[in-house]
């Protein structure tokens, strides 16, 4: 609230200030007092005398001056969200709790520290809060003896937390004590927090959803980061139902943008409150979502003691579910413990590295521990890997290097910076600058394609230069009187690549193993192992010599694969696969031609297809394939597969049944007679 009576000039920082405490501690009561705004908004909230929602409120905090009067920085509003402190509203808790950066935490004078205060304490630990000030209500109950022991005892409550420096100011809402102190010194810790960044990808988990007659669907939740502006086409997930902005609201009021640090309303065409499940999130992109998670757990109820294989209560933003965690370092976790755990979440949610979760027993009475996630689309681990127990440390611990290098690591193949960076919650142009460094250490390998960079781990890099390998030494065995080797689209199918990038991919890797001297680059552009030469059989060679011939001797006469079958199998002892490796060989070496699985001498095709190409020179108006016939004296067969060659060479364009000579066909002709 302004203190002049005047609209406050508010600042630019945005920050979100969550309550926490004991029921009956006097939260609400002091957010009014503080704000004028009743966050229990609920008719059996105010039947019942208790918060059972998180409920949310702004307060408006003056500039802060220099010691000579300078003002420095001009007014803050500041997110309030009300948490509920009852134990069976825990799940509500840790919804309201979700995007917050900073706590005010609500102490009863004259009840002191209770389970509850406990409890949202080692949550708001759990969730990495690492600002917060201390209120200590109700002062108009209690002396000032009960007073100071109730201030010893939150002391020696918040001992190694984040709360173990912060301030306790002692406060009444009902006679309005302490409240300027008290907004003094969130003033302070204001000033002292760093703001969220408003870059990245926007993200917002809904807390709220109604609707609004004449305006639709509207969502709610405190924004976690980037920025969404009006007409903005954004995405609910899991599910990828497109949205577009129509209104926003920040406190009540419409705005044209809303970023990380604020808590918003969203007005959205095309989702309605049915498709709603709670957990959803509204994001800039579609972030995949995930059942399986690699995280970091640290356990800190003193009645927890989780084995291999544990049943629990997973909440991460607005979501909750059951889950099954799965430790991986150690068998038993106990008070106290940070361990590697993979979870088993019962249904998708989008968790992205770096989030935070709390666990709960699986009656949902007990706050167990939590911690944050690793990694959010992890491959299926076996307990007591050693590799894995590694790898996951060195990302835990590391920053968007260790990251990249072991997303690139999962698979056997290239992966996408783009995709990287969605799963990673990450800029594009920022994982493109970090895979870009990497390569130059040799850390990875990065290949520009496109507008994409495609990055290889080393492993995956090994892998697939074995592969490529592989596919030539086959491509050798089944073909050994091939001259020619594989071009790139061949290997990259052999390989599993995509059909748009994959050459384009697996010339990358081959390009490598040419320089290596593992592989040949011939002429056609395509790839041998170096070193290897045709080693056909004798058999093979006679085979070869006796099908070439056999095809010269029937002239103008084209036969089907079925037919020099039988010739050959009538004078050797071959197979179909030898058949079509001699073929292959002979269509290689330019002997042969071959159309739909029938074949010709190439001597005999290119005398009809001269004769033919100076015929339809002659005849503008088209020759039909009646009319070929009769010009070369072939077979209906034979007339179809030189049809086709022309067709398929561009050197004559089909209407129907009638041929006609294009440009590419007139160019044959002339530099025939040259």
């Amino acid at each position: 609230m302004s203190l002049t009576g005047k609209p406050p000039q508010i600042g630019s920082k945005r920050l979100i200030m969550c309550t926490a405490g004991h029921v009956d501690h006097g939260k609400t009561a002091l957010i009014e007092a503080l704000t004028g705004i009743n966050c229990d908004t609920h008719p059996e909230e105010k039947r019942r005398g208790i918060t059972i929602n998180p409920g949310f409120a702004y307060l408006d905090l003056p500039a802060e001056e220099t010691p000579a009067g300078t003002q420095v920085q001009e007014t803050v509003r500041l997110g309030i969200v009300d948490v509920p402190g009852h134990h069976r509203f825990i799940a509500n808790m840790l919804a309201g709790a979700c995007g917050v950066d900073l706590s005010l935490l609500v102490v009863a004078a004259d009840d002191g520290v209770m389970p509850q205060t406990r409890e949202h304490l080692a949550i708001l630990r759990l969730l990495g809060m690492q600002h917060g000030i201390v209120a200590l209500s109700k002062i108009d109950l209690v002396d000032p003896e009960m007073q100071a022991l109730a201030t010893a005892e939150i002391r020696e409550a918040v001992a190694g937390s984040f709360l173990a420096d912060a301030e306790i100011v002692p406060v009444s809402a009902a006679k309005g004590l302490g409240l300027d102190a008290l907004r003094a010194g969130i003033r302070h810790l204001v000033s002292r927090t760093v703001a969220r960044p408003a870059t990245g990808p926007f993200r917002m988990y809904i807390d709220r959803i109604f609707s609004v007659a004449g305006f639709g669907t509207v969502v709610t939740g405190s924004v976690l980061g980037g920025s969404a502006a009006l007409d903005d086409v954004l995405t609910v997930l899991p599910g990828e139902i497109p949205v577009k902005v129509r209104r926003i609201e920040r406190h009540g009021e419409p705005v044209s943008r809303v970023g990380a640090g604020e808590r918003a309303s969203l007005n959205l065409t095309g989702f309605e409150p049915a498709q709603f499940v709670r957990g959803m999130l509204v994001a800039s992109c579609p972030f995949p979502a995930s059942q399986r998670l690699d995280v970091e757990l640290t356990v800190t109820s003193p009645h927890a003691e989780m084995g291999r294989h544990t049943q629990a209560m997973f909440h991460a933003g607005t979501h909750a579910c059951s889950c099954r965690v799965d430790l991986l370092d150690v068998d038993r976790a106990r008070a106290g413990d940070r361990v590697l755990a993979q979870i088993q979440l019962a249904r998708p949610t989008v968790v992205l590295e770096g989030d935070r979760f709390i666990l709960r027993n699986a009656s949902a009475d007990l706050t167990w521990g939590g911690g944050r996630c690793v990694d959010a689309m992890p491959l299926r681990h076996r307990r007591r890997q050693l590799h894995v127990i590694d790898s996951l440390r060195r990302r835990a611990g590391g920053g968007l290097a260790e990251a990249l290098v072991a997303e690139a690591e999962k698979g056997a193949t290239f992966v996408q910076a783009t995709k990287i960076a969605s799963r990673l919650g990450r800029e594009v142009a920022e994982v493109k600058e970090a895979a870009v460094e990497l390569s130059q250490t040799g850390a990875l390998s990065a290949f520009p394609i496109g507008q994409d960079l495609f990055l290889l781990s080393l492993s995956a890099a090994a892998r697939m230069r074995e592969r490529t390998r592989e596919a030539l030494t086959q491509h050798h065995r089944d073909c050994p009187l091939g001259t020619e080797g594989l071009n790139r689209t061949q290997i990259a199918s052999k390989l599993g690549l995509p059909a748009q990038d994959g050459a384009k991919l697996v010339g990358c890797v081959l390009d490598a193993m040419v320089q290596e001297g593992l592989v040949t680059k011939s002429t056609s552009e395509s790839y041998v192992l170096t070193g290897i030469a045709p080693r056909p059989s004798s058999v093979i060679m006679q085979a070869k010599d006796y099908l070439l011939a056999h095809l010269r001797g029937l002239a103008a006469n084209a036969v089907a694969l079925a037919d020099l079958e039988r010739e050959l199998g009538a004078h050797f002892t071959l197979g179909p696969k030898d058949l079509k490796a001699i073929l292959k060989h002979l269509v290689e070496v330019g002997e042969i031609v071959a159309v739909d699985e029938s074949y010709l001498c190439k001597r005999t095709a290119d005398d009809f297809t001269a004769r033919f190409l100076r015929h339809l020179a002659s005849h503008p108006g088209g020759v039909s394939l009646a009319q070929f016939r009769d010009l070369v004296g072939g077979s209906r067969k034979t007339c179809l597969l030189l049809l086709s060659l022309c067709d398929r060479e561009g050197l004559t364009r089909r209407d129907g049944d009638v041929r006609f000579l294009t440009p590419r066909g007139l160019a044959r002709i002339s530099s025939e007679t040259t």
